[in-house]
């Protein structure tokens, strides 16, 4: 729907939730109000879904405001589609700030992947230093990789 190879997407959800095996045991499992929410810090978990739409940094207001009032309040479906179709805005969005006449195109995708999981408010931080703020500094590689791994079986089923 919006050009994001399918293989990048399974690769993210499966380095942000296990797929959505994060969901299916303890505090957050099926029957809580916590459903679908991860990436705990300090007080609170902040992201949610099968790709982890981080509540307080995800880049549009509508998907920042509905997550904030939903959490602990109302179960969500973190396998609604409507939830990986956002987390698919949010990377492009990344990508879209990516853009770098001085990167090539492939490091301009490698940055994006990293400043989903990283943030980075210092837009400066691109290629190869993009996994340096990430969740074990190897995000955008890891994911990456998975894609690849992804991306194989797909093409077997065109």
């Amino acid at each position: 729907k919006y050009g994001v190879p399918p293989a990048l997407i399974a690769a993210i959800a499966s380095r942000e939730s296990r797929m959505g095996g994060e969901f299916k045991d303890g505090m957050n499992g099926p029957k809580s109000i916590l459903y679908g929410w991860g990436d705990w810090r300090k007080v609170e978990y902040r992201g949610f879904g099968l790709i982890q739409i981080d509540k307080y940094s995800a880049p549009f207001e509508y998907m920042r405001k509905e997550l904030q009032a939903a959490y602990g309040q109302q179960q969500l479906d973190p396998f609604d589609e409507k939830y990986i179709e956002w987390g698919v805005k949010c990377f492009l969005q990344k990508y879209a700030e990516a853009q770098n006449k001085d990167l090539s195109e492939a490091n301009q995708f490698a940055t994006a992947v990293s400043r989903y999981n990283g943030g980075y408010r210092d837009k400066k931080v691109v290629y190869p230093e993009n996994d340096r703020k990430t969740t074990g500094h190897d995000y955008g590689n890891d994911v990456l990789a998975r894609a690849r791994w992804y991306a194989e079986p797909w093409e077997q089923l065109r």
